[in-house]
């Protein structure tokens, strides 16, 4: 009687055929990688703020989420203090398809969207809660849509604070600061909200600040308070802050809106609702360091704040931001964009 023997099969081909089968379940569950391989997607987020600015732990917050969200599939380096370039021009290195995430105010967008300056524009809103309003709504799609346009995608927008004015010396309306110069960021609706404040702007990035500050080349800065003390401000002499609240900064993130369209279906979704996530860590800690700061400013660091019940004349403020500022951006911006503004007051 003849004997058949099965021919056994070579360990090589099980370890293929059990490969497969590994890959097979990575692509179809998005299965975690394991550890030491590299991400599938690797960003780095830029900004220009010191490692003790808020907007840095948020950063840090973003980058974490997406990391857990995409099952270490995403993996973000938070880059701070501007060295991979000022705000406009990590802003323009995203539009050429650099793997960063560019974290800066909408208006620097300008030259992809006119609509974007009204995010920017001094006092068109009057909380952070009616700013986000607007943002979130049919308002900020016609903005993001634009920008989309333009080559760059919003992935989230965080509350970065206040702006307030600080200046070497103390006024309660506009027409006290003489020529007084602001540091503004260079772009143009930033300008034109430093006229409409009284005074003469001077665009420069924020990395150069300081030490512009310290050679007298401005006489103040309209910043967040956080933005003033991990900035260390009060070093180049500002010792008064007016509130004048002008603009509640609801700073976006952009990446190349390319980059983002070819990325997988469920690494977009993870990449936006880490986005989410870090938008609302950010502004509990934002609120909660603004009212921290202006209460203790003066004992801490001597400088003088001046409101509303001190006699800062906010309507006259007002009235200027009207006849400089909107007169001038209202037909880039477009009636219906103004009117979703006054639907979301």
């Amino acid at each position: 009687m003849t004997t058949t023997f099965r021919k056994p099969i070579h360990h090589r081909w099980r370890l293929i055929a059990c490969l497969s089968s590994l890959a097979f379940l990575f692509v179809s569950f998005g299965l975690a990688p394991g550890p030491g391989l590299a991400a599938e997607v690797e960003l780095k987020f830029s900004h220009v703020n010191p490692p003790t600015h808020s907007s840095h732990m948020m950063a840090l917050h973003f980058a974490e989420k997406a990391k857990e969200l995409s099952g270490g599939r995403i993996s973000i380096e938070v880059v701070p203090s501007g060295q991979l370039g000022g705000l406009k021009a990590s802003i323009d290195s995203a539009k050429l398809g650099t793997p960063i995430i560019a974290y800066a105010p909408a208006s620097i967008a300008q030259d992809y969207a006119n609509t974007a300056s009204i995010m920017d524009a001094a006092y068109m809103f009057d909380t952070v809660e009616h700013a986000e309003r607007f943002i979130e709504g049919a308002g900020g799609k016609m903005i993001w849509d634009d920008i989309e346009k333009g080559g760059l995608k919003r992935l989230f927008s965080s509350f970065f604070g206040t702006r307030q004015l600080w200046l070497r010396e103390c006024g309660k309306a506009p027409a006290d600061f003489g020529k007084l110069k602001m540091r503004v960021p260079p772009a143009r609706i930033q300008s034109f909200n430093s006229r409409a404040n009284g005074l003469s702007p001077t665009p420069i990035d924020f990395p150069e600040t300081y030490g512009a500050l310290q050679a007298g080349v401005v006489d103040g800065v309209d910043v967040t308070p956080s933005s003033f003390v991990a900035s260390k401000f009060a070093e180049t002499g500002l010792k008064c802050v007016m509130l004048t609240s002008h603009n509640f900064l609801m700073q976006p993130a952009f990446m190349n809106k390319e980059l983002f369209d070819g990325m997988a279906p469920e690494l977009q979704k993870a990449l936006l609702e880490a986005g989410r996530a870090a938008a609302a860590y950010n502004k509990g800690l934002t609120n909660d360091e603004e009212g921290q700061i202006l209460k203790t400013i003066t004992a801490d660091l001597g400088v003088e704040v001046v409101g509303p019940e001190d006699g800062l004349d906010l309507a006259a403020f007002r009235k200027n931001a009207a006849e400089i500022i909107y007169t001038e951006f209202e037909k880039d911006w477009g009636q219906e964009l103004l009117d979703e503004v006054e639907k979301t007051r």
